[in-house]
């Protein structure tokens, strides 16, 4: 399975991303990591991400990492993971387990915020599980108005019967939001009119 998408990822050229968690043994996550361009670890706190970092160094894995934010804790030390981690992976539904709904989109903002000024890819983990408007709504709007530079679908969607169709509606989506992104940075400002005295 690796294989296969380490080569539809070269062919579309795409890299590729494994998503490491403590569950998996050191054979297999190096096995595993000299196939993807980056890894993803998990950050609930500072210590589970410096953790990580040092078993992977200890299995001579060196691989760009980009860092799972999972909680409310690890917001706390969002600007040093941040700087740390080659980028940022925001796991939307461990923030809303962890923090509830009502903080998790803010937590996104955030973390889309600080690596647009950081010049570090933020990835949103978990668009919605259904494969029609509010997904496309939340992939457009993670893109467009948020500065996601990458999307990973939830696995639900992955692994239904209508994986197909549904990544490629989000990509057709993620293209969209490009291009409108793209055409916004090129359009002169427009300033509003003065109202009458």
């Amino acid at each position: 399975l690796i294989d296969r998408a380490r080569f539809e990822a070269s062919i579309l050229g795409r890299p590729l991303t494994i998503q490491i968690d403590a569950t998996e043994s050191n054979a297999l996550t190096k096995e595993l990591v000299e196939k993807a361009d980056t890894v993803s670890v998990p950050a609930k706190n500072l210590l589970e991400f410096f953790d990580f970092r040092a078993e992977l160094r200890h299995i001579g894995v060196d691989a760009p990492v980009l860092v799972r934010i999972e909680s409310a804790e690890a917001m706390d030390s969002l600007d040093l993971l941040a700087s740390l981690g080659d980028g940022l992976i925001i796991s939307r539904a461990a923030l809303v387990k962890d923090a509830g709904w009502e903080k998790a989109p803010d937590f996104e903002r955030k973390i889309h915020d600080l690596g647009n000024r950081l010049g570090k890819p933020t990835v949103l983990l978990g668009a919605p599980s259904n494969a029609g408007q509010a997904m496309n709504t939340d992939v457009y709007s993670s893109i467009y108005d948020r500065g996601a530079d990458g999307i990973a679908l939830d696995k639900e969607i992955t692994s239904s019967k209508r994986a197909a169709e549904s990544v490629e509606r989000a990509a057709a989506v993620i293209t969209a939001a490009e291009q409108a992104l793209a055409k916004a940075a090129f359009q002169p400002e427009r300033v509003a009119p003065m109202l009458p005295k």
